[in-house]
């Protein structure tokens, strides 16, 4: 149990550092798509960019280690965790097929949509969006369930 936990983490911490890394994630990404301050995110952006400041030139640098991450000024452990949450439904990491999917399951489709959308069987349809909403079976509450990709 153990060796399976410990490979998941190092997972998603490689998942994490690719997804920082990525030439899209800018300050603007990480803010919108991770939830990270401002501070925070200019700051990632700011030490990719390297000593002369302006992304995509040699000076780059690529973040090894979920630790270089972790050491930027003004990166606390709140905003890993941020990270590593986003990275699991981050689309570099997911077949066109996976997106599709993931988007109905977390969207407000009911199972008809999902059905037709996501080319699943009826009953699988109704059971996801039955688990989807939750224990009160009311979508858009507290305890609804979010899927997520995981590579394991």
């Amino acid at each position: 149990m153990v060796d399976k936990v410990s490979s998941f983490l190092a997972s998603q911490n490689d998942r994490t550092v690719a997804m920082v890394n990525h030439s899209s994630s800018d300050s603007l990404f990480l803010q919108a798509y991770t939830g990270l301050s401002s501070t925070a995110a200019d700051a990632i952006e700011a030490h990719k960019a390297g000593l002369d400041g302006i992304a995509n030139t040699a000076d780059d640098v690529r973040f090894s280690i979920i630790g270089d991450i972790d050491s930027v000024a003004g990166i606390t452990f709140i905003q890993i965790g941020k990270l590593r949450k986003k990275n699991r439904t981050w689309s570099g990491f997911a077949s066109p097929l996976e997106l599709r999917l993931l988007q109905y399951l977390n969207s407000t489709a009911n199972a008809v949509e999902i059905e037709l959308g996501a080319g699943l069987i009826s009953t699988a349809a109704y059971a996801i969006v039955d688990y989807r909403n939750g224990f009160d079976a009311t979508q858009g509450t507290a305890d609804d369930v979010i899927f997520y990709l995981y590579q394991l």
